[in-house]
C-alpha cells in the first residue's frame, strides 16, 4: 500500500476511521458510537486497535477531524462541548503510534475541502469560494476564500453554530454560550 492516507472523525457520537490511496479512492472504512463518558485516551485506543486491524502502519499522511475547537497552531483539541471534553492532545499518540505528526482540524472545515475539490472536478471553470454547513449534534460551517481555508487566528473562524440569533435566549449551550 503505497502513498495512503488515514483519516480519523472524532464526532460528538460517532467516530469515523478510513484509509484513502494516492488516487482518493477509499481503502476500508469503519464506524463506532464513541462513549464520551470515558477519557480521550480510551477513544484514541479504539482508534489505534481499527488502524492495526487494517495494517495499516506506515501512512504518508494522516488527518484528525474534531467536533469542536481546535488549535491548528499547537496541533490540539480545545474543546468539544457536545461531547463534554475538555483540551486533549491527540497528535502526540497518534505521532508515536503510526511515526506521522497529524493535523488536527475541525471536522466542518475538513469537511468543506472534499466538497471544494469534488465541485471544482464536476463544473467547468473553477470554484473559488465556498462555505459549507454541517447538521449533527451540532452545527458547524467551514468556509473557502479564493481557494483558501479560512481558520481564523487559531482555527476557528467558521464557527457558524455559535452566531447569536437570540440575545436573551433561555437555553443553554454545550459551550455555557446563550441564544446560538
Amino acid at each position: 500500500m503505497d502513498g495512503y492516507a488515514i483519516g480519523i472523525d472524532i464526532g460528538a457520537t460517532n467516530m469515523r476511521v478510513c484509509s484513502i490511496d494516492s488516487n482518493r479512492r477509499l481503502l476500508w472504512s469503519e464506524k463506532h458510537y464513541l462513549d464520551m463518558s470515558s477519557p480521550p485516551d480510551s477513544f484514541l485506543a479504539q482508534i489505534k486497535k481499527i488502524i492495526m486491524k487494517h495494517k495499516s502502519l506506515s501512512p504518508i499522511s494522516v488527518g484528525i477531524a474534531v467536533a469542536g475547537y481546535v488549535s491548528m497552531k499547537s496541533n490540539k483539541v480545545l474543546k468539544m462541548p457536545n461531547a463534554g471534553i475538555g483540551e486533549f492532545d491527540p497528535s502526540v499518540s497518534i505521532e508515536e503510534f503510526l511515526g506521522v505528526k497529524p493535523w488536527i482540524i475541525n471536522d466542518a472545515v475538513a469537511a468543506v475541502i472534499p466538497e471544494f475539490l469534488v465541485e471544482n472536478g464536476m463544473k467547468e471553470g473553477n470554484i473559488s469560494d465556498l462555505v459549507f454547513i454541517t447538521l449533527s449534534t451540532g452545527i458547524g460551517g467551514g468556509i473557502l476564500l479564493n481557494g483558501r481555508i479560512v481558520a481564523g487566528k487559531e482555527g476557528n473562524a467558521h464557527e457558524v453554530g455559535h452566531i447569536v440569533v437570540d440575545y436573551e435566549g433561555e437555553m443553554e449551550c454545550a459551550c455555557g454560550g446563550r441564544g446560538h
